[in-house]
This record gives structure tokens, C-alpha cells and sequence, in this order.
């Protein structure tokens, strides 16, 4: 076939388009038009009109649902129809329509750790908008027309034909990790009807290789434990496994998407190994951090669709339409495998809850001292235990987010921590969040504490979730105000926090009363800290709009209406106020006073005497 007789294919073929579309537009006004004229014989009889759904999105589910990915195609299309609800539309129903294209995203990207990336259409009668999700941005198109912008109509599909062959191959899936060819991606419409039933089990059985300084070895995968569901961000999962290498071990595979400059798990592990290496008396922290056997990173190639956008995003050349210019954050596919731990919820006793609490306290302030790594991320999921010379010991996990104190640079493009369980002054300003200080991390570790109390009941026989597959030794505790922690925005924490210093004792269920003496003394000295500080900072305010004649004298100036403008009241010096340790909260808040709170004789002592802050 020659050029030009392909050519006048391609243009029949778009004319027979444009012709079924006509079709289909008339139609759509016919069933509009009957849909009218049967409402209104129903309004005349009495009833009460009800509006037409034309302008809703046409599919409703369950937000943020990973199951809903069965027998969906790898390019979701949102059809709407009678107004055009594009992107650029300010109305509600703009709103409406991004949550759910972001929704089918969601679902998409939350089915499975190994995607990274979907696509999708918004068609609005004659218009259409290209959406792409990763897990660094959301990237969407103006609004196309493809009657009056016919050649890049054609355009379009061209570029929609090549990624839909793409997709039929890996399906978004970075498919290096998998055997080619590999039944997870060669049959992934049965693992989609798998997921249908138990998202769960959707790699149970796969295959992924790995490698190392001595070789290539596979892991095979089990059922995934636990999920990070999101768009933006590390997407972490947590993946049941076995290996030949490792034989007679539990393990699992952790799964993230980590920003490139972010330094890995393992860097932080092996850091502290090396310290504890060379110390004669620091064996005991082995027993409290992760052991991590494997960590790879697969970087996104130049030819992949994250590496070409990476490139055309942060090209200085191209134009956004916004006219503010983006960053795109790189990311890499970073596996990991690890010993397998046990989660806080499994523990059966107060007096174990109590020493896997304190052991992390102390294994924390050990890393902060000695190897001089700041945690950053500590939250009740990240508190894990197992069973070492014959006891439970506290594990503190997952060093994801951790930094070094003697690192000036920025580890990600956003902020760190798991909300809940921030420091109170995280919560200000999530644009711009102060220097991470010990102090933050010491504060998080009091709200796991004071929210693992009062919401929950400890059970005297464990109950079997079938959706974990584990036991649990903890019920929600049905009388706790605090659950909306678990979901609250910046703005309802900080203020939520706030509040909880004119708690007295907090409302704990009768199974876990006994503690409620530990948090109480923390709670005291925690916000007798933030007081000091709150009333410190008022004083350097007021200092600065009076007039300030000696360190403790202040005195207003007199008004004269007939003089010239003042003018402007200069700043106080900081030496003119009493000073204030920031670090410490003035020396309330310090893991010296955390360490007293635990005054129970049985509980075992490793690191009693702390190193100063530098």
C-alpha cells in the first residue's frame, strides 16, 4: 500500500468518526429530550422533580477502592456529556470530575506496588483532556477539540495508539523485576479477577528477580500485609515472601517509590551497624533496629514514560500553561527485604505495650547520640517488636524518612512524618515546617503513646482479621473522642493538640487504666515545655511593637497627634529577652525527664544517661 492511499484510509477512517459522532450527539439529545418530557408528565401529577444525572460523572464507587481495578482498562475514559465539565471549569462540578478521574487513578495505582503511572481520558461532548498520575505529579492537558483541532485530534490518537501498545505490555508495571515472560503481566486479566475477590492475594506466587555482589536471585512473593494507598508520594507496600537464600527466615518485601535524593533504609541501617561495630557496651541496639538483607533500586530509564516526562518537565525550554514553572521530583522503585517483625497490635500484656514503648525511647536517643541519624517518622506503625534473648524488645522501623543531623539539605520536595503523630508545631506550617529537632521525634512518640490508650481495649483473647490474616489483641475502643486524629487535617491537629493540654487524665478503658500514669507525667512535662515557649514568643512580639528601655523595663510611647510620623520602633535584640532553649523546650521537654516517667523497677534499662545536644 502506498503513502497516499494510506493516507486517504486514515482520512475516510476519521470522516466515518466524526460522522458516528454526529450519530451519537443526536441521539444523546433525543434521549435528553424524552428524559425532559417524561419528567415533566411526572411533575404535573404532583411528584417531586428529580434533576437529571447528565451532569454527574457516570460512574460511581467507593473512593480510593484498589478493588475496583478488575476488569478495567489500562486507559481510564470519564465520558460526560451535555456541558462541557473540563479542567478549566471553576464550578463544582469541576471539582466533582477531578476527584473522580483521580479516584480511577487511585484505584489504578493502589492495586499494585510495581505501577508507576496511569492514564486517562476526560471526554466532555466534542472535548477532551489527557490526565497523567505518577506518584510525583498530575500532569493534565488544555482542552482539546477535535472538530475545529482535527490534526491534533489525529495527533492525539496516534500518541493514545502508542501508549495503549505500551501498556498492553507492562500495563504500568515496571516489568525488569518480573521473568519474561512473565504470567504477571502475560495473564493480568486473571490477577485483575484475583483482585476482585482479595486485592490481598494479587501477587501471591509472582516471581521477581533481584541481584547483588554475588548474582541474581529470586524472590517469590506472598500476600501483601499492608499498603500505603495514594497518588503522590512512596506508595509503600509491605509483601509477604520466601527466598532460597535466606532459607528458614520470615520475610517480606518492602515496596516504595523513594524520591532519587532521598538516601535509602539500608544507608541509615548499615550506619548504625557500623557504630554499634565499633563500640564495646552497644551490642543491645542490634536487638532494636531492622535487619535488612537486600535493598535494590530501579532507577526509571531515559526511554520509559516517568524518564522522558522527567526530562520534558524539567526542561528550561517548556511551557506550562499556568505560566509557574514545576519541579519534577525523580523517583526510584526501591525493594528491600527484611526480617519479618510483629506488629505492636499482636502484643497480649500491658507490661510488654509498656517496655516496647520504652525500649524504642531509649534505642531512639541511642541512633540520635551515637550515630547521629534523626528518625523523623515516628508513628504506632513504625513501633514493631520480636522476641530476643528470651524477651519482647521494642523494634523502632522504618528509616525511610530519617536524616543525619549533619545534613543541610532538604531529603524530599515534601514533608516528613505521619500525621497523626507530628509534633504539634509541624502542624503550623506544613509549607514550610521548622528545622527537625530530637524534640519533634520525642513529642510523636507521646501522641502513639497517649492515642494508643485511649483508643483502644486490650482483649484477653486475641480476635482473627480475615482481611490481615493475623491476630489482634487490641478492639477500638468504642467511648475514645480521639479517633478523628487517625484522619484529621493540619488545621484540626493543631488545634486538637492544643486542646489536650487542658486534658487532665485521659479516658482510658479499664484494660489499659494502669498507663494512664505514665502519660500523664509525660503530658505535663511536654506542655509545660510548649507553654514556656508560647509565652517566651509573645514576649519577643510585644517587645517589638514597644518602645524597650532595659532588659525588663517596657515602657509605651506617649501619642502626639501634632508630630510627625514616628518612626519605625526598632527591633529588639534577643539578648534584651530571657533566653530560651529551643531544643529542649527550656529543659522541659528533654529525654532525660522522659526516662524518669518510667519508674517501674521491672522494666529493663539499656541507655539511662543520654549525651548532650550539639
Amino acid at each position: 500500500m502506498t503513502l497516499s492511499t494510506k493516507a486517504s484510509a486514515l482520512r475516510l477512517f476519521l470522516t466515518k468518526m466524526v460522522e458516528i459522532h454526529e450519530i451519537w450527539r443526536s441521539w444523546q439529545r433525543q434521549k435528553k429530550d424524552l428524559i425532559d418530557a417524561a419528567t415533566s408528565s411526572v411533575t404535573s401529577t404532583g411528584a417531586t422533580k428529580r434533576g437529571s444525572d447528565s451532569n454527574k460523572p457516570v460512574a460511581k464507587r467507593q473512593k480510593g477502592d484498589p478493588s475496583n481495578v478488575a476488569s478495567r482498562s489500562d486507559i481510564t475514559t470519564c465520558s460526560q456529556s451535555s456541558r462541557d465539565l473540563t479542567f478549566d471549569d471553576a464550578s463544582d462540578d469541576r471539582k466533582t470530575t477531578a476527584y473522580q478521574c483521580a479516584n480511577y487513578a487511585l484505584d489504578y495505582l493502589s492495586a499494585s506496588g510495581f505501577k508507576d503511572h496511569s492514564l486517562g481520558l476526560l471526554v466532555c461532548d466534542d472535548v477532551v483532556q489527557v490526565m497523567y498520575y505518577d506518584h510525583s505529579c498530575i500532569a493534565i492537558s488544555a482542552p482539546l477539540n477535535f472538530r475545529s483541532s482535527r490534526r491534533m485530534f489525529m495527533v492525539l490518537q496516534a500518541s493514545l495508539h502508542k501508549a495503549q501498545q505500551a501498556a498492553l505490555q507492562n500495563r504500568g508495571i515496571v516489568g525488569r523485576l518480573f521473568p519474561n515472560p512473565s504470567p504477571y503481566l502475560r495473564n493480568y486479566g486473571e490477577y485483575n479477577k484475583i483482585a476482585g475477590k482479595d486485592l490481598n492475594n494479587i501477587l501471591s506466587g509472582q516471581i521477581i528477580r533481584l541481584q547483588d555482589t554475588d548474582g541474581e536471585f529470586v524472590l517469590k512473593l506472598g500476600r501483601i500485609i499492608d499498603r500505603q494507598t495514594g497518588i503522590i508520594g512512596r506508595c509503600t507496600y509491605i509483601v509477604n515472601a520466601e527466598c532460597e537464600r535466606w532459607p528458614g527466615r520470615e520475610l517480606i518485601v518492602k515496596i516504595t517509590w523513594s524520591p532519587t535524593d532521598r538516601q535509602s533504609e539500608a544507608t541509615f541501617v548499615d550506619r548504625i551497624r557500623e557504630v554499634v561495630a565499633a563500640k564495646d557496651d552497644a551490642s543491645w541496639v542490634l536487638n532494636h533496629i531492622p535487619t535488612i538483607l537486600h535493598s535494590q533500586d530501579f532507577v526509571q530509564l531515559p526511554d520509559e514514560v516517568g524518564g522522558r516526562l522527567a526530562a520534558y518537565l524539567n526542561d528550561p525550554t517548556t511551557q506550562y500553561a499556568s505560566g509557574v514553572r514545576f519541579n519534577y521530583e525523580n523517583r526510584v522503585l526501591r525493594v528491600s527485604v527484611h526480617e519479618k517483625l510483629h506488629k505492636f497490635s499482636e502484643l497480649d500484656s500491658v507490661f510488654d505495650y509498656t517496655q516496647v514503648i520504652f525500649d524504642v525511647s531509649q534505642v531512639h536517643r541511642w541512633i540520635y547520640d551515637h550515630a547521629r541519624i534523626l528518625h523523623r517518622d515516628i508513628s504506632q506503625g513504625n513501633i514493631m517488636w520480636h522476641i530476643r534473648d528470651g524477651r519482647v524488645c521494642g523494634v523502632l522501623n522504618d528509616f525511610d524518612l530519617s536524616s543525619f543531623r549533619d545534613s543541610t539539605s532538604p531529603s524530599s520536595k515534601q514533608r516528613t512524618g505521619t500525621r497523626p503523630y507530628m509534633a504539634r508545631e509541624l502542624h503550623q506550617n506544613p509549607a514550610s515546617p521548622p528545622l527537625p529537632l530530637y524534640r519533634h521525634d520525642l513529642e510523636s512518640l507521646f501522641y502513639v503513646f497517649w492515642l494508643f490508650v485511649v483508643n483502644n481495649i486490650l482483649l484477653e483473647e486475641p480476635t482473627y482479621s480475615p482481611t490481615t490474616k493475623e491476630n489482634c489483641y487490641l478492639a477500638r475502643n468504642p467511648s475514645s473522642s480521639y479517633h478523628g486524629w487517625l484522619q484529621g487535617s493540619d488545621a484540626f491537629l493543631v488545634n486538637a493538640k492544643r486542646d489536650l493540654e487542658h486534658v487532665e487524665m485521659p479516658s482510658a478503658d479499664l484494660s489499659l487504666a494502669v498507663l494512664c500514669r505514665y502519660i500523664y507525667g509525660l503530658k505535663v512535662h511536654l506542655f509545660t515545655g510548649l507553654a514556656a515557649q508560647s509565652a517566651h514568643t509573645a514576649r519577643f512580639h510585644a517587645a517589638q511593637i514597644l518602645n524597650v528601655s532595659g532588659p525588663s523595663i517596657v515602657r509605651l510611647k506617649k501619642k502626639n497627634t501634632h508630630a510627625l510620623p514616628p518612626a519605625p520602633l526598632p527591633v529588639v535584640p534577643e539578648n534584651l529577652l530571657p533566653p530560651f532553649d529551643e531544643i529542649s523546650l527550656d529543659g522541659h521537654w528533654t529525654y532525660a525527664r522522659f526516662f524518669q516517667e518510667f519508674s517501674d523497677p521491672d522494666l529493663v534499662r539499656m541507655y539511662p544517661v543520654a549525651l548532650p545536644d550539639n
